[in-house]
């Protein structure tokens, strides 16, 4: 009884209360849309001016930012299925490869690095979904 006095009942009146758990942080913001813009773009940060494509930003540590984030959410790898319906391949959408003398589709896009115009129409062929 000496030893745990209130889990014996030989507290006299008050038993400890304990300590609340702290809330839970609040769930991230739902993306709008498993698309970002293909081509070059200018975001304003900081009161300055930075263009580029969605790529180019996160090669240069860009997804850190809310606005790029935003822009480029395949490309950042915060766009997934759950959150989007739009995480699924364009059936009609092919591109002329010179290289390779050959259009290819989404499915052709499986056996190779995807272009960031290829990312935004083939994003389940790309491996960008759920990332």
């Amino acid at each position: 009884k000496s030893q745990c006095p209130a889990t014996c009942g030989a507290c006299n009146g008050q038993k400890p209360s304990p300590t609340p758990s702290p809330p839970p942080p609040p769930p991230p913001p739902p993306v709008a849309s498993c698309s970002e813009p293909t081509t070059k773009f200018t975001v304003t940060m900081g009161g300055a001016d930075y263009s580029g494509t969605c790529t180019g930003f996160a090669n240069n540590n860009g997804c850190k930012y809310t606005k790029i984030q935003n822009a480029c959410p395949v490309t950042c790898g915060i766009c997934s299925p759950s959150q989007s319906s739009d995480c699924y391949d364009d059936p009609n959408y092919s591109i002329y490869v010179k290289s390779l003398s050959a259009s290819l589709t989404c499915n052709d896009w499986k056996m190779y690095q995807c272009w960031d115009e290829v990312k935004s129409h083939c994003p389940v062929s790309c491996s960008m979904c759920g990332r």
